[in-house]
């Protein structure tokens, strides 16, 4: 079983911009980079609670690909039901070049 076989998902890919408000807060905004992408989706047990730097981020998916997708912190990852989620590590699993993961969080104000 090839590890291809096992990517049943598929996502979209988004990067951000950021626009300013009135206040000079930054305002993200989002373009498509790919879609279609196969990935395996998974939630983790609980609220992973990762320390990325300096900051403490809870983690509720991570998701898998076959590739380097290409991905990069801050970017937005789609799942099929329209789910969006933040990507805060993309990272090679063990340096093979076999295995990516994203950590993510799932954004409930999409």
């Amino acid at each position: 079983m090839s590890l291809s076989s096992l990517l049943i998902n598929l996502c979209s890919i988004e990067k951000p911009s950021f626009t300013r408000d009135d206040a000079g807060g930054p305002v993200p905004s989002y373009s498509l980079v790919a879609q279609n992408v196969p990935c395996s989706i998974q939630a983790r047990g609980g609220k992973a609670l990762f320390q990325f730097g300096a900051r403490q981020i809870f983690v509720t998916h991570r998701f898998y690909f076959d590739n380097d997708v290409g991905i990069k912190r801050g970017y937005r990852l789609k799942d099929p039901s329209g789910q969006y989620y933040i990507v805060h590590n993309f990272s090679e699993m063990a340096g093979r070049h076999v295995l990516w993961i994203a950590d993510v969080t799932l954004q409930l104000d999409s």
